[in-house]
This record gives structure tokens, sequence and C-alpha cells, in this order.
């Protein structure tokens, strides 16, 4: 049998106070590269209707391409009086973290995690950028959050193949949680081989959902839900594109 141990807060944390204020103020983060463009120009669109629409959108790329990013969307979504942020990998991280790795995706994440932080938002949206949810996909996210109590709810997204992700493609999350854990990846090795990858997402919610229990004695919020509960669609190659409706 094996035992987990968590440290109780010395004094219970006045977090439901937090949970409640400007309910269903959010931002939207996610992480893009030069190979994903192919789907920015439908993504943006899609997420400046949403309905209620984010206070910011706020993307991580690398830095050849945020000049084309910011070229034309800054003034879209500034005329719908929604903030556009774009931040950029430091020359370090391109130099440590190739392209189309997860190592990229996961200093990515933390950028964006790390911006989360230090904004005055308590909720964020995290939407990959070839995921297009329908346009009242956060007021439905918000209502499970906010009525059923859970720091964050997630969407399932069709894969490549035939199943469905329960990643952090489109996922609803509080401000608690990113303060808590930061993203991570990592490669499993069998007798000196490796044999797979966790993903950055993978570890992160992983830890998520085995806070559970002690979120719910200290708050009374649980960690996530996984379902269901709006329509998308996932390109996941130019032109190629998968739904899934609610």
């Amino acid at each position: 049998m094996v035992e987990y141990f968590c440290c109780p807060p010395q004094q219970s944390p006045n977090l439901s106070e937090s949970l409640q204020f400007q309910k269903e103020d959010y931002i939207i983060l996610t992480p893009i590269t030069k190979y994903k463009l192919y789907s920015l120009k439908r993504f943006l669109k899609n997420a400046i209707n949403f309905q209620p629409p984010p206070r910011e959108i706020v993307l991580c790329s690398e830095p050849d391409i945020r000049n084309e990013i910011l070229c034309h969307w800054k003034k879209v979504a500034s005329s719908q009086k929604i903030n556009f942020t774009v931040l950029t990998l430091r020359q370090k991280d391109l130099l440590k973290a190739p392209p189309k790795t997860l190592e990229r995706i996961t200093i990515s994440r933390n950028y964006l995690r790390n911006y989360f932080i230090n904004s005055p938002y308590n909720w964020a949206l995290w939407l990959d950028s070839d995921i297009f949810p329908e346009r009242n996909a956060p007021k439905k996210l918000f209502k499970i959050a906010l009525s059923e109590k859970y720091l964050a709810v997630t969407n399932y997204c069709p894969g490549r193949g035939e199943y469905l992700w329960a990643g952090i493609g489109c996922t609803l999350t509080h401000k608690a949680i990113c303060k808590a854990i930061q993203f991570q990846c990592g490669s499993f090795v069998w007798n000196g081989r490796k044999v797979g990858w966790l993903s950055e997402d993978f570890c992160f919610l992983a830890i998520l959902d085995r806070l559970d229990p002690f979120l719910q004695g200290w708050i009374g919020w649980k960690s996530r839900k996984i379902g269901t509960f709006v329509s998308l669609v996932h390109e996941i190659s130019p032109g190629v594109k998968k739904k899934l409706s609610a």
C-alpha cells in the first residue's frame, strides 16, 4: 500500500471568495508554432466571438513569427475590446528545445502559466491553436466549474486516431492550480532504453487529478471534471478536421 502525504495549510485559505470574484473574467492561453499558423485565422476569429468574451488572448510563439501574428490580429482583438498579447521564447530556450519537441511546448506552456499567475484574472481557458469550440463554450464550462465546484473542467477533443483526448487542449482552470503545479515532460526508460514519453499536460493533469481528495478537504472544491460538454472541431493538419458533438 502506497501512502501519499500533503501538508495541510496552517490556516484555511479564503479561496471561495476569490473563486466567486469576477466569475466569468478569464483569459485564453495558447502556445503556437510556425507549423500551426495554418489554423491561426480561424482560431482567433473563433476566440474573439466567445460568450462571454475573454478579457485577453495570450499566445506564446517563436520570435520569428511574432510580427506575423501581431500584424493584423491585435487590431481585430482591440476592436472587440479584448487585449492581445504575444509572448516569445528566448534564444536560449530555442537552442535548448528543438522545434516540434515536448521540451519546446513545455517551455511555452510555462511562459503562459507564469503570465497567468501574475495577471489579475482568476480563470484561464487553455486552448490549443487548432481547436475551435462552439461560441458558448466558455459559458458552459464556467457553469460546470462554479456550480459543481471544480477547479478545472476539461472538454474531450478528437485525436489523430480513433480516440478522444482529455489533455489541456480545451481546459478551463483556476489560478490556484497554476500556482501549485508547473508543466514538465519526461521519458519512460525501461532496461536502459526510452520506450515512451510523458507529455507536459499529462504530468500537469496527473498531479492535479491526484490532488482531488486534498482539495476537497482543504477548500471543498474538486480538482477536475472531464467530459463532452461543448461541441468543437480539431483541425489536426491543414484541411483535416475532426468534429466532436456535445
